[in-house]
């Protein structure tokens, strides 16, 4: 879980793509508010909790 308390961002580094990129990709394809608001809260709590390390992974979905 994201958000636990013990969360490590070393050990979810290889996990980060594919999440990040799996919630990026849902959130363009869903269209309720509810549904979308939900994916952003998952993304934001990635953001918070990966630190630098997701630089990467934004600068790809900026680019896109």
């Amino acid at each position: 879980m994201v958000d636990d308390y013990e969360f490590d961002s070393v050990q979810f580094q290889p996990y980060l793509p594919g999440v990040f990129g799996g919630l990026t990709a849902l959130l363009m394809d869903v269209h309720e508010a509810d549904t979308q608001s939900t994916i952003l809260n998952g993304l934001s709590a990635v953001i918070a909790y990966a630190g630098k390390q997701v630089s990467e992974e934004v600068r790809s979905v900026l680019q896109s």
